[in-house]
């Protein structure tokens, strides 16, 4: 897991979610990635996975697990962002592997747009 320090708070992560310009908007068949500006000196990252991508939560906790342990291991903390990522429903179906493959994608290309 990632500390706290890089997860955005419940108030500046409902800021995100319902600012009306987001910077970086990427959509693929498994994330949505919204980014904005965040005036620190590192990046900071919030998790959607709702009860219809993954009916029991022990199944949403180990996608978050994945997630944040993925993040951790490429050091995505560099940047000066608040990052969204909303998992879709097609992601609970796939292996670890995969999920980490499909995030390394979509994050790289948010990434190169910055």
């Amino acid at each position: 897991m990632i500390s706290k320090k890089y997860k955005l708070s419940t108030k500046d992560f409902l800021k995100l979610i319902k600012a009306k310009k987001t910077v970086l908007f990427q959509r693929s068949d498994f994330f949505i990635i919204k980014i904005n500006p965040n005036g620190l000196n590192y990046n900071r990252f919030g998790l959607v996975i709702n009860k219809k991508t993954a009916a029991k939560a022990t199944q949403r906790n180990k996608i978050k697990r994945i997630i944040y342990n993925f993040i951790k291991k490429e050091n995505f903390f560099s940047g000066q962002a608040d990052i969204s990522i909303t998992v879709l429903n097609k992601t609970a179906g796939l292996s670890e592997k995969e999920i980490e493959n499909n995030l390394r994608k979509d994050l790289r290309k948010v990434f190169f747009k910055i």
